[in-house]
């Protein structure tokens, strides 16, 4: 998806005043952007142990809600500085950083096997009080 977006972005950047092009692009790139937060969702219930999920899918969710916050500021900034096509073009940049990162993803795989220490050893029995 984030490919996809990157191809999004540029081809909106050459589209021009084509306007008919320029609709259909921005379509297709509020399908592949929505999308691709719902699948690193998904990306990380397979890369994090079940103790870790609901920890990584909460910062996950935060930094993305940063992320968005602080590309609004940027992406105003660019827009004054870079002019529409350099704006959409500009956007295939942290779209092809994000796919590289999202393939340098290691997969969890097995159970959560936690390393016991001196002081905790599995064969000792909790006791209730």
């Amino acid at each position: 998806m984030f490919v996809s977006g990157g191809v999004i972005a540029i081809l909106l950047g050459l589209s021009g005043a084509n306007w008919t092009l320029v609709f259909i692009l921005i379509a297709l790139a509020g399908f592949g952007f929505g999308g691709q937060q719902l699948v690193l969702n998904y990306l990380i219930a397979e890369a994090y142990p079940t103790q870790l999920r609901a920890t990584a899918t909460v910062w996950s969710i935060g930094i993305g809600r940063l992320g968005s916050i602080v590309g609004s500021a940027l992406g105003g900034v660019l827009l004054t500085g870079l002019g529409v096509s350099g704006y959409f073009m500009s956007l295939a940049v942290p779209l092809a950083l994000a796919a590289v990162a999202t393939l340098m993803v290691r997969h969890h795989k097995g159970g959560y096997q936690p390393s016991f220490t001196a002081e905790a050893k599995p064969d000792r029995q909790l006791q209730s009080y």
